[in-house]
């Protein structure tokens, strides 16, 4: 950011420079648009070689942990709290009832 700025600040002086980290940008910026594009063919083609090797069983591991993160988000939901304080309320509520019945 501060080079940036320098930059800015010297105006038509660093119009080279500045020309330069333009280009460079945008080479770089099409570099990563490539990897990106190319990412998910190489993603799909490994996995079917991998399920062709190793069988669907392989994927139980992760499917655990997808269903443990599902689970955990769920869990930590506001309306998962609501449910849980209304049973915990009704559970003790019971429970104090039962006990005064008894004694």
């Amino acid at each position: 950011m501060l080079s940036g700025s320098a930059l800015a600040v010297l105006g038509e002086t660093a119009a080279p420079v500045t020309q330069l980290v333009e280009t460079l940008s945008k080479a770089l910026f099409r570099i990563v648009r490539t990897i990106t594009s190319l990412a998910p063919h190489r993603r799909i083609r490994r996995d079917e070689f991998h399920d062709r090797r190793y069988g669907i069983v392989s994927l139980l591991p992760m499917l655990e942990l997808v269903g443990a993160f599902y689970f955990t988000a769920f869990c930590s939901s506001p309306s998962c709290w609501a449910s849980w304080r209304a049973c915990a309320a009704s559970a003790s509520g019971a429970f104090l009832r039962s006990f005064a019945t008894h004694c």
